[in-house]
């Protein structure tokens, strides 16, 4: 009988994979293998360096390179399986006869300014005219692969998920892709950022823990890294990871009691914390019970075979 060990290692940065055999008893032969897999940008699993609340995106105005004014941020799509933001939904305003349609931009094709006022869409204002739009009344299905192929390949963007520079998938004690790797999954259940503003939240045992009063987003990376849960008149972040949407999309439900919805994390609306803290980030993730997808992990799977 022998036994293998796989033991699978995600780093924020990593290129290499490497084997590493380990001295096995007599009767069993142990192989370690660790892997960092590929990133398709050095900054996936990095601590953000700043954070916006989605409500704050919404709204704001967009610019070509040449500063001319094409619209502004009508909504936010993101993947709530991944939690990637897909796409920034636009309205250009008139440009160009545009404005009676939507346009979904995907997200690396926009830039939020330094200043966090305006974002910039790196296209050629000519090019507009033979984007993709959409009906504002008739949303598309973002989760249709040839749709979202041609959206992102319109605006000059390798779709993620179809990039060969993606590690392998993991799996986490369940079976189930872990966490960090669903990063660079299709998308599988895709959201409106301002459907969710507003959901109720129920925890396991269904009892009412308040309503979604926003999502806090690193705009760069575009990842969706908190809901803002608003209870008792006092407001508390909480990990997307540990969130789940009901199948409609109406409610969310997270595992934790009321009572461990503590004060050490809970702010007011006139005072945000720092959520691009390493520390603070870290103790809101405990409280949760749940991994912190910038921290190195180690899982490991045991195969025997004859």
């Amino acid at each position: 009988m022998k036994t293998w060990k796989l033991g699978l290692m995600a780093c924020a940065i990593g290129t290499v994979g490497s084997w590493v055999w380990a001295d096995p008893p007599k009767t069993t032969e142990t192989t370690t293998i660790t892997r960092t897999g590929e990133v398709l940008s050095a900054d996936d699993f990095a601590m953000p360096k700043r954070f916006q609340k989605a409500s704050d995106l919404m709204g704001k105005n967009v610019t070509n390179n040449a500063n001319e004014n094409l619209g502004e941020i009508k909504d936010i799509v993101f993947d709530a399986g991944s939690v990637r933001i897909l796409y920034g939904v636009l309205n250009f305003g008139g440009v160009m006869g545009l404005g009676d349609k939507y346009f979904a931009i995907p997200w690396p094709s926009i830039r939020l300014a330094p200043d966090y006022k305006t974002f910039v869409l790196h296209i050629e204002k000519d090019r507009l005219k033979d984007a993709q739009g959409f009906d504002k009344a008739q949303w598309p299905n973002f989760a249709d692969e040839r749709w979202a192929t041609t959206t992102y390949k319109q605006y000059n963007q390798t779709p993620y998920w179809d990039n060969s520079r993606a590690p392998a998938m993991g799996s986490d004690a369940g079976g189930q892709i872990n966490f960090r790797d669903r990063w660079y999954q299709k998308v599988t259940n895709w959201q409106k950022a301002s459907d969710l503003v507003g959901t109720d939240a129920h925890n396991t045992k269904n009892e009412d823990i308040g309503k979604i009063k926003d999502l806090v987003v690193d705009p760069d990376s575009g990842r969706v890294l908190y809901g803002v849960l608003s209870f008792h008149s006092k407001l508390f972040p909480v990990p997307f990871n540990a969130m789940n949407l009901t199948v409609d999309g109406k409610k969310v439900i997270l595992n934790i009691d009321k009572e461990a919805l503590k004060d050490n994390i809970a702010f007011t609306d006139k005072e945000w914390p720092n959520m691009v803290d390493p520390n603070w980030s870290t103790q809101v993730h405990t409280v949760y019970n749940v991994q912190p997808y910038w921290i190195t992990i180690e899982r490991t799977k045991t195969i025997e075979k004859p």
